[in-house]
């Protein structure tokens, strides 16, 4: 009766479990509807107006904080694509987005300053010290685009110290510290889109099609697939950066196993597709060549990155959680497994009676009175074959007999 009981209580809990994270996840939305009412109910502040001229109120607006992100993300999408083109007029595309890049900060930060005037850069720290970032954003680009160009052009006319050109090489790494201001429209965004039913259909969309495109990749070859793969990855960081921001280290400390599971396939995603290129960029960046650092060590590196790759099949395994049915088809079948435990015990124990049986019979020669073929050792010489043996006659497979 106890076993029973216990068996009773598993299988209801596995039934439940659904249910339940249904229940945590509405209890969640509850109390950030209330947080979000609390907050709205209490006084406002008002702050005074900038300083500035009021034509430049855009600056302060959602349309032109848009349009600024947009800037970032089409900049850090150049930098990424730039290792995979590497010839003279790809390089000198490349060179002319970035000087573009560049005079959109410089002129983003000439109109804040112009606006704010000092309190630009004189306030609140959690306000202010991203501009003092964007500053710095700046200043390394102007140094190591415009600055370092004029520098490297005077090298054999002038003494310039070559510590201060590898200095100066190493500050156009800072350009990728730029992801840092989508990081500060990400903070402070309001996402509570995320956690309807629409964003979780078009996950459920996304894995779906990677599912799809993990065949393609397969049969067809195609020089894009690369690209439809960033995409897909950076789809996956948003949706796992989503989660983070929404859990914090409850996101670790819950012990869900699908948290760590998404976590690996992210991880492992990102080191397949951005690590080596980036290692190539960072050596491009500072030594000129990619040639400079080429040893037995980091090629055994990179081939251990390329078979990540086959994670991406684990991809699938999200597509089960997302839709609910087959989450709990799986549950179900998890719990069949379960209660048939005590059925493949059984069954190996008789396949290895019968085993020890047909060993002495067949491939020790008692029914054949000493005489035994080769095939008769080949399917019952040994207690392991004839286990095999007998398996496999019990799915059907007559070529033992």
């Amino acid at each position: 009766v106890t076993e029973k009981l216990a068996d009773l209580n598993t299988h209801w809990t596995s039934r439940r479990a659904p249910y339940e994270e249904d229940l945590n996840n509405f209890s969640a939305r509850l109390a950030q509807m209330q947080h979000e009412l609390d907050e709205a109910s209490k006084p406002r502040q008002f702050h005074p107006p900038p300083p500035g001229p009021s034509i430049l109120r855009f600056v302060d607006g959602h349309l032109f904080h848009g349009i600024c992100h947009i800037i970032v993300l089409l900049n850090l999408i150049s930098i990424c694509l730039e290792p995979y083109f590497r010839g003279k007029e790809s390089a000198g595309l490349f060179q002319m987005l970035d000087n573009v890049f560049l005079v959109w900060y410089s002129a983003e930060l000439v109109l804040k300053a112009i606006y704010h005037q000092k309190w630009l850069f004189c306030g609140e720290c959690s306000t202010v010290w991203w501009n003092w970032l964007d500053l710095g954003i700046v200043a390394c680009g102007i140094v190591g685009q415009w600055l370092l160009p004029l520098l490297e052009m005077n090298e054999g006319q002038q003494r310039v110290s070559t510590s201060v050109l590898m200095l100066l090489r190493t500050l156009r790494l800072f350009r990728v510290i730029r992801f840092l201001k989508i990081l500060r429209a990400f903070l402070q965004s309001n996402l509570d889109w995320t956690e309807g039913a629409r964003f979780e259909s078009f996950m459920s969309a996304v894995i779906a099609a990677n599912s799809v495109i993990m065949s393609l990749e397969v049969d067809v070859a195609w020089s894009g697939w690369v690209y439809v793969e960033n995409f897909l990855q950076i789809v996956y960081i948003f949706e796992l950066s989503l989660r983070l921001k929404k859990k914090g280290w409850g996101f670790f400390t819950e012990c869900d196993s699908w948290n760590y599971l998404d976590l690996v396939m992210v991880v492992c995603g990102a080191m397949d597709l951005w690590l080596i290129p980036l290692v190539h960029f960072i050596q491009k960046l500072i030594y000129g060549h990619l040639d400079a650092i080429e040893n037995r060590t980091l090629t055994g590196v990179f081939k251990v990155l390329t078979l990540m790759r086959l994670f991406r099949v684990l991809r699938l395994v999200k597509l089960l959680k997302m839709v609910k049915p087959l989450y709990r088809l799986l549950l179900g079948v998890l719990e069949s497994v379960r209660a048939m435990q005590w059925v493949i015990v059984l069954t190996f124990l008789t396949l290895y009676a019968c085993a020890v049986v047909f060993t002495n019979l067949v491939g020790k020669g008692l029914v054949t009175e000493g005489e035994i073929s080769d095939e008769a050792l080949l399917y019952f010489g040994s207690v392991p074959r004839s286990l095999f043996s007998l398996f496999k006659l019990m799915n059907g497979d007559l070529d033992v007999v």
